[in-house]
């Protein structure tokens, strides 16, 4: 992980959790950079919708006429933003 992204990361949770004074929403935000706000907001849709919600999202798209209902680009672009990549400065 890059210097920017961790005293970024860290910095902005320190803050909510100064100001806010509660524990949960530091929580969320170290959830979401080191989880990915893709993969948590896919475990909400599947627990909402007992493991259907891809399949209730392929059955509207081909009712709207598309090959595709878009989760999996959704989800990979939401982790692409929030998610930190742990691994990036590791060299072999």
């Amino acid at each position: 992980m890059n210097r920017k992204t961790f005293y970024t990361t860290a910095l902005i949770s320190g803050l909510m959790a100064l100001y806010a004074d509660t524990l949960w929403l530091w929580i969320i935000v170290l959830m979401t950079t080191y989880v990915g706000l893709g993969t948590i907001l896919a475990f909400v849709i599947d627990v909402l919708t007992a493991g259907q919600g891809k399949n209730i999202a392929m059955k509207i798209a081909q009712m709207r006429g598309m090959t595709d209902c878009g989760c999996d680009r959704r989800k990979a672009l939401l982790d692409k933003y929030t998610k930190i990549n742990l691994y990036e400065n590791i060299k072999l």
